[in-house]
């Protein structure tokens, strides 16, 4: 069951890339062009992925909470351009973000209840 959700969170997220950096070059932002700069001013930690499954999964649900604020401020600084289509694009990720992080919370009250 984790490995299928998983599965459909990081298929999301993976493709999330695209858009974004589509985003960035329609309004001629700085695009980073290595992991590294990208890292460098990424606001979610790079944490080493060991420990148990539940850790985990907690690591991903505090990883949902950063992304959701990353979103609603790009929805503010979106409102603020007026660039409808990428305040719109916000609004939506925020919506699929909110699932996961909906989904991850249910998951670990469940283990916490057994």
């Amino acid at each position: 069951q984790d490995h299928e959700f998983l599965h459909e969170v990081y298929k999301t997220l993976q493709k999330e890339i695209d858009v974004i950096g589509e985003i960035l070059r329609t309004t001629k932002a700085f695009v980073p062009n290595s992991l590294t700069d990208v890292i460098g001013i990424s606001p979610i930690m790079d944490l080493p992925t060991d420990g148990s499954a539940d850790e985990l999964l907690q690591i991903m649900l505090e990883t949902m909470d950063v992304l959701i604020d990353q979103y609603k401020d790009l929805y503010k600084e979106a409102e603020d351009a007026e660039a409808v289509d990428i305040s719109n694009h916000a609004q939506d990720y925020i919506g699929k973000l909110s699932r996961f992080k909906w989904m991850l919370e249910s998951t670990l009250e469940e283990r916490d209840a057994d």
